[in-house]
């Protein structure tokens, strides 16, 4: 029988902590093992950001800066390490840009912090390097279900705390693309994904196929030059069977945000296209043969 104010003990020590543990083959019972955090800890942590950049003039929008969002500014001048960057990317044309993402770093307090790296009002013989400056974001905004949006900020301003002549690591990942495509009425239907670069579908600007087998798929982009990359479905979904023999498929293209393959991008995330039913006809679609690559 364990006694009343053990058991009180027991659960005091339950409520201020979490105890996570990692079993090993060889040492079981290593202590090492055993890391205990505080109950408030929140292991998904999400948070996201907007804002616009212009140059000197408010009509000369900027869209060369290069903006990562990390986990707290400790990580900022160490080398770029997938746990501690929660997302990254280039404005769009009009200067503009959005950054959403979640924690990956279990071991830290996340405190995120938004890094500008810049080139505007630089020397050209600093070409090579760039301005850089650090906007905390509050923690108010840390799993509130609102972004935090910087405003439109003019980088022809020194900011508080400004560096000149950083370099900036590029850190990519291959654009990864997956989505379900499926013929309800004919499930062994032909299915064949292509990724082009660009959007001419030529040799030169191809990337990567897949035929499906089943109605899932994941594409990837390698390490290739993505320009204005385009996904293109081609499919025999409720195709008459003379067409079918002479090899000729219904095919339709879906283009690729540019928010997910900007230069700037670290591939964090997928692009999923969706669950699309091939019997509705998409805007743009066509019949023909598949090109030869």
């Amino acid at each position: 029988m364990i006694p009343s104010y053990v058991q009180r003990l027991s659960l005091s020590v339950l409520s201020l902590f979490v105890v996570q543990c990692w079993t090993t083959t060889t040492t079981p019972s290593a202590i090492n093992d055993i890391t205990l955090l505080p109950s408030d800890f929140v292991f998904n942590y999400a948070i996201s950001c907007r804002g616009s950049f212009f140059c000197r003039f408010l009509y000369q929008p900027y869209a060369e800066a290069k903006i990562r969002l990390i986990s707290h500014i400790k990580y900022v001048d160490e080398k770029p390490n997938i746990r501690h960057i929660v997302d990254g990317t280039e404005p769009f044309e009009d200067g503009s840009f959005e950054l959403e993402g979640e924690n990956r770093d279990q071991s830290t307090k996340f405190e995120p912090v938004l890094v500008i790296y810049h080139q505007c009002g630089q020397l050209k013989r600093k070409k090579d390097t760039f301005r850089r400056f650090i906007i905390k974001v509050p923690s108010i905004y840390v799993n509130s279900n609102e972004t935090f949006d910087i405003g439109r900020l003019n980088l022809d301003v020194f900011y508080p705390g400004q560096k000149d002549g950083i370099k900036f690591e590029l850190f990519t990942k291959p654009l990864k693309i997956t989505g379900e495509l499926f013929c309800a009425s004919q499930p062994d239907a032909v299915k064949i994904v292509r990724l082009f670069s660009s959007p001419k579908q030529e040799s030169e600007n191809f990337i990567s196929e897949e035929t499906l087998e089943a109605e899932s798929f994941h594409i990837d982009s390698r390490r290739a030059k993505l320009d204005e990359p385009i996904l293109v479905i081609s499919h025999q979904c409720d195709m008459p069977h003379d067409k079918i023999v002479k090899g000729i498929y219904r095919q339709f293209i879906i283009r690729i945000p540019f928010f997910y393959y900007n230069a700037g991008r670290l591939g964090l995330r997928d692009f999923n296209i969706g669950k699309l039913s091939l019997q509705l006809i998409y805007p743009g679609e066509v019949t023909r043969k598949l090109n030869d690559l």
